[in-house]
């Protein structure tokens, strides 16, 4: 299976959370995990968008969901002893949250779905969005990977020994928008547009090629390989992020692999 990336966008402290979130009442309310995950997500659509490419679904990807809102509500709960609970916290606890607020965002009614199966989950989420492709089921899919380390998660994964096996646990906050291969080209450019915050805006005709195929694909003799970083369950999209930049410093192809998967991405012309 293969797809298209044709933006990106990766958290950073330069993006806009007020233009992008304009309602202060909902920024108000939303943690600040959530917030990121949101003007992250919707960054990326509205990128796509300058380029003639309008994100219709959205597909988003957590390994344990929002903690911070849940460890909030459980700390409500029994500091209260069940009484009087807010339920903003439990409400914003729910793993589709930032998916469901980037759909409020754009007002998007159409197919919304979150994975949420731990270290599975980017990849789950990532054939899903492929499938929906190639069956013409969506034109573009807005494809996120969101999770968050708390004081409270990250010292008992210091206690499983999780940064000894897989190194210091991370946030992650990463979006796609993929099209499919066979999408008509609109808004041709010759040039690429490069932004200093992470951003890619890819011109129609040089998009990245994605190929998903569970460790068939046939590789470029000359291609670089990299293995998945493992640092967090979703940290496969932050490998993305790096084979993508790879290929903007003159690599012809980056593979990314697993003991599970492969993923081959180069230029598409």
């Amino acid at each position: 299976m293969r797809c298209l990336i044709t933006t990106y966008q990766v958290w950073t402290e330069e993006l806009d959370v007020k233009s992008l979130i304009p309602d202060s009442n909902i920024r108000r309310r939303l943690s600040p995990f959530v917030k990121r995950g949101v003007a992250t997500g919707l960054q990326a659509a509205n990128s796509a968008e300058n380029v003639g490419v309008f994100v219709d679904s959205i597909v988003t990807a957590t390994g344990l969901g929002c903690l911070e809102d849940s460890e909030k509500f459980l700390k409500n709960y029994l500091v209260s002893e069940e009484q009087l609970l807010n339920p903003t916290p439990f409400i914003q606890s729910t793993h589709n949250t930032i998916g469901g607020q980037i759909a409020l965002g754009k007002k998007l009614h159409g197919y919304n779905l979150t994975f949420s199966h731990r270290n599975d989950s980017f990849i789950n989420a990532l054939m899903d969005a492929l499938l929906l492709l190639s069956e013409n089921e969506s034109n573009a899919v807005l494809l996120g990977a969101v999770d968050e380390v708390t004081a409270t998660s990250g010292h008992l994964l210091h206690r499983l020994g999780w940064d000894k096996a897989f190194g210091e646990p991370k946030d992650v906050c990463a979006f796609f928008v993929l099209t499919s291969v066979d999408r008509p080209d609109e808004n041709r450019s010759d040039s690429l547009d490069i932004s200093n915050d992470g951003l890619v805006i890819q011109p129609s005709h040089t998009r990245v090629l994605l190929e998903f195929n569970c460790n068939d694909i046939s590789t470029p003799t000359d291609c670089l390989t990299i293995t998945a970083d493992k640092s967090s369950f979703l940290s496969i999209a932050d490998s993305l992020i790096s084979a993508i930049l790879l290929l903007e410093q003159g690599e012809e192809s980056v593979k990314v692999i697993d003991n599970k998967f492969s993923i081959l991405l180069k230029w598409h012309s």
